[in-house]
Order: structure tokens, then sequence, then C-alpha cells
């Protein structure tokens, strides 16, 4: 974060877009949590299943952050967080791409938007 901060102009911004820090906590089917995993503890791993476009399914490891460690990173570079959204799959996608339907109830994702 502090490198983007150098690299941008004055009002320029980043948008994350990251693992809801209590995605893990949720028992969502297609995360596995570590043997060392529990909310307090930053830079646990988290393992992810996921699907592509085509379907395939994707498999990448995650590290889990707390709100407060995201919130303090930025603004620890000096960004101002200005939005936060905890995007949820709308019904249209759901009815279009129903192995999604498992992120309606429970934050999956989480989007930060911050700004110099």
């Amino acid at each position: 974060f502090k490198e983007a901060y150098k690299k941008l102009k004055p009002n320029g911004f980043i948008v994350v877009d990251e693992l809801h820090p209590f995605a893990p906590d949720c028992n969502f089917f297609n995360l596995k949590k570590s043997k060392n995993y529990y909310y307090f503890n930053s830079g646990a791993e988290v393992s992810v299943i996921s699907k592509g476009i085509d379907g395939k399914e994707i498999y990448y490891k995650d590290y889990h952050w707390t709100l407060e460690d995201l919130f303090n990173f930025i603004n620890g570079a000096g960004f101002k967080v200005i939005k936060l959204i905890e995007p949820k799959p709308s019904k249209k996608l759901i009815k279009g791409v129903p192995y999604l339907s498992y992120r309606k109830k429970e934050p999956y994702g989480i989007t930060i938007k911050a700004i110099k």
C-alpha cells in the first residue's frame, strides 16, 4: 500500500478486493482453514476452491487478515478509506450461475476504495 501511495497522483485511488475477513468463520464449503486459524491470528492460511468462467475448479491459497488489519494497512500508508462494499450476488446472477448461491447470506468478499 505504501508503494501504491507513492506512485499515485493526488486524489488517485485504489480499490482492494479481498476475501472477507469473516468468510473463514462462515464455514463456506469451498474454504478450508489451516489448523492455526482463528480470527485474530493474522496471516493464517486459507485454502480456496473456486470456479473459473469455464466451470473448471481453481485452487489457490489466501491469507487471513482481520478487518482492523486491512483498515490499518490502507490508512497507515496514507490513504483515506472512502467506500466499503460487501458484495453479494443478485437473484439474477444466482439464477444464471446457481453455484454462487452459497454467497447470498454471509459475506464472502469485501471491496474497499481508498483515496490519496
